[in-house]
């Protein structure tokens, strides 16, 4: 390795994941994969931009792995994207955040991207608060991160940049974004909208409301959320100019509210719910056979349309 003639990562990208410790892998070898990765790194680590820490093999995070990976990110200083798996800890959070309060993670000032997915939410706390430099972040991914109450980290109010948010939240959580005297200009959400305590579907006026403070900049939003259209949603008055892509997990009642998308190519329902007793007071016709789906009057009162995707189409008794 220390002859190496240059740079041994081409596609500037780095996968680690840790060896699976179910399958009776020995404390030996796990030193041994460490010491490797931190030397590899050590030598060629400022030619990688992207790098994805995986610790799927991993039951929880051990003091021991903690070190390794901080001794990883240290030796990455050019790193534009980062994603970590499966980062768990092992009950007392507490001394895992004075273990990085005495030696914090490094700061990584070209650190663009974060994607976290099932990462604890101590985990995720130290590495947005010590790597990221809050301006430099446009891309930010939280899938099923365990923070307390669903309350993203007050650090993200500081993403003045902030283009792609892939979360899952309470819907008062974007609206706090949304509430920002410097609000960020997210061109892509995904959302899964965490629906209450009462489990309910998310309201339909709610959800547009939250969307409209970034209405100059939002062009593709994805929800994963079960929500209702009610009757009073045909009279609500859109502002979402510029939204062109629009994905639905499940979606019921009447498509009407969409024609006021005016910049709208791309709808996707995956569970499209209809409800018979409004159907004759639907403005859209859209016919439950495939096969007759361009026949529909969709096409004409959404001109700009161009993909439209049903993947289960239900009547409600």
């Amino acid at each position: 390795m220390e002859n190496h003639p240059g740079n041994p990562f081409p596609t500037r990208k780095i996968h680690v994941e840790l060896p699976d410790e179910s399958k009776n892998v020995d404390t030996e070898f796990i030193d041994d994969f460490w010491t490797v990765v931190v030397l590899l790194l050590e030598m060629f680590g400022n030619h990688v931009h992207y790098a994805t820490i995986s610790m799927d093999g991993s039951e929880t995070l051990g003091f021991g792995n903690l070190i390794n990976i901080r001794s990883c990110l240290r030796h990455l200083p050019n790193l534009r994207g980062l994603k970590l798996l499966s980062f768990e800890l092992p009950g007392n959070n507490a001394v895992f955040n004075d273990f990085y309060r005495r030696d914090p993670l490094p700061q990584l000032r070209h650190l663009e991207s974060v994607e976290l997915d099932m990462v604890d939410g101590a985990v995720m706390h130290h590495i947005l608060n010590s790597c990221c430099i809050a301006r430099n972040v446009t891309r930010l991914c939280l899938s099923i991160c365990y923070y307390d109450d669903l309350v993203m980290p007050n650090v993200v109010s500081t993403f003045s940049n902030l283009e792609v948010l892939d979360a899952f939240i309470p819907i008062n959580e974007l609206e706090r974004l949304g509430n920002l005297d410097e609000k960020p200009p997210l061109k892509k959400l995904s959302l899964e909208l965490e629906p209450g305590r009462l489990n309910r579907p998310v309201n339909y006026r709610r959800i547009i409301a939250a969307l409209e403070p970034f209405a100059n900049s939002l062009v593709h939003f994805e929800l994963d959320t079960s929500f209702l259209v009610g009757d009073s949603a045909e009279r609500l008055l859109i502002n979402l100019p510029n939204l062109q892509k629009l994905v639905f997990s499940k979606y019921e009642g009447s498509l009407d509210p969409l024609i006021q998308f005016k910049s709208l190519t791309y709808l996707e329902i995956t569970e499209y719910t209809v409800v018979p007793k409004h159907v004759e007071n639907y403005v859209i016709d859209l016919h439950k056979n495939e096969e007759k789906v361009f026949q529909s009057n969709i096409w004409i009162l959404i001109p700009s349309l161009e993909t439209l995707c049903f993947k289960k189409y239900l009547y409600q008794l």
